[in-house]
């Protein structure tokens, strides 16, 4: 970065508008410089960004400042594009064609503060136009695995002009948009496959069930409950996959995964899968739900599938005394049954599921703290990457023996 990018981009994270207006009227040509250190997330989705490319909070930079939108206006005043693209980096090369409406669409600090609808509504002034949109709504609809109010915005986005297949349809919940993807002999429409999309070939290459199914599994990662009984209709999978963010996950993963509580119970009711599990992590939608912290998918699969938690799905949310009889006769250092593992992987999975109690019961047992994972990783590696600071301290001992 040049010192006036960096001295613009401070005062941009402090709020402080009058600063930024002076590094621009002594550097005007600042607003088109784009970085170019590849540090960090600018080696990936944020490369060779311009200053109007952080008005998101991309890469995350803290609380955005109350007059984000006035800063956003200030750079546009002074000449920065609005259809400028980012990203491509060489630790990510495939996350180019990045633009300032995308960040704000996939921003959970937009979604939380409110902002997105005047910064939307700015940016579409300003001559961002949804004509040339490759697929907005998806980096927003998949976003809420981490921020449920993303639900809105691409409600916002929809209503604005952002264009919709039935995925989007789906993962909006729009019921009556929906069957209008089907024609009277119940064949997808053209529109129904996103020719608009980047990959658009791709998603026609894929067909009918491929695209039926991912529908479902966005409507239920985004908690629309209305649209799921309609899409089982048109043909989807109860059980079936599709994939999102490398793991091929089902419906009930998608709701657990973000934290949809009642949809969860929704697909329970109509008899999903609560063993079946993603070939990437191996978790089930019982794991899912336990490691993003989503406690009120956890009480409702706890209760509900109480008497037939796999050991896995034990170890993530079981009471302590039914893994205790679960671990009967069982050596904890060797793999249990199941599709993926290697030795130490129930004290590992302990770990990275934050039990505490858990972990104390094992290493009673003799839990071997110093084995790893394939990818060279301990029990102790993996709570430290979780900040779970009383296992770390449970480990500390034996993680060198």
């Amino acid at each position: 970065m040049t010192e006036a990018y960096r001295d613009a981009l401070a005062a941009m994270d402090r709020g402080d508008l009058e600063g930024l207006r002076r590094v621009l009227a002594v550097h005007p040509e600042v607003v088109r410089e784009r970085e170019g250190t590849h540090d960090d997330v600018y080696a990936g989705y944020f490369a060779h960004a311009t200053l109007l490319h952080h008005v998101a909070g991309n890469p995350i930079r803290g609380p955005l400042p109350a007059n984000i939108v006035e800063i956003a206006r200030t750079l546009i005043a002074a000449g920065a594009d609005v259809t400028a693209r980012c990203g491509g980096g060489p630790a990510q090369p495939d996350t180019g064609d990045g633009d300032v409406m995308g960040l704000v669409a996939s921003s959970a600090q937009m979604a939380e503060s409110g902002l997105y609808r005047s910064m939307i509504d700015l940016l579409l002034a300003s001559g961002y136009s949804f004509e040339e949109d490759r697929g907005t709504l998806a980096v927003c609809l998949y976003h809420t695995v981490e921020c449920q109010r993303q639900r809105e915005v691409g409600e916002y986005l929809a209503a604005k002009g952002a264009k919709v297949d039935l995925v989007f349809a789906a993962a909006l919940g729009r019921t009556e948009l929906v069957r209008s993807f089907v024609d009277a002999a119940g064949t997808l429409t053209a529109d129904a496959y996103g020719p608009f999309r980047r990959d658009a070939a791709e998603r026609r290459a894929a067909g009918e069930a491929a695209i039926k199914q991912e529908a479902l599994t966005w409507a239920c990662m985004n908690g629309r409950d209305a649209v799921v009984r309609p899409l089982l209709d048109l043909g989807a999978d109860l059980n079936g996959r599709a994939v999102v963010a490398g793991m091929d996950i089902t419906p009930l993963h998608a709701a657990a995964w973000a934290g949809w509580d009642k949809t969860c119970a929704l697909l329970l009711d109509l008899g999903a899968d609560v063993s079946l599990v993603d070939h990437l992590y191996n978790n089930s939608p019982i794991g899912l739900a336990a490691y993003c912290r989503r406690e009120k998918v956890v009480d409702l699969f706890r209760v509900a599938c109480a008497g037939r938690l796999s050991l896995e799905d034990l170890i993530a949310i079981g009471d302590l005394a039914d893994i205790e009889a679960a671990l009967a006769g069982l050596d904890v250092n060797t793999t249990p049954p199941g599709p993926a593992g290697s030795p130490g992987v129930i004290l590992r999975n302990a770990a990275v599921y934050g039990r505490a109690d858990v972990v104390k019961l094992l290493l009673a047992r003799g839990a071997d703290a110093t084995l790893k994972n394939p990818s060279g990783e301990t029990a102790y590696d993996l709570a430290a990457g979780r900040e779970f600071g009383e296992i770390m301290d449970l480990l500390e001992p034996g993680r060198r023996a």
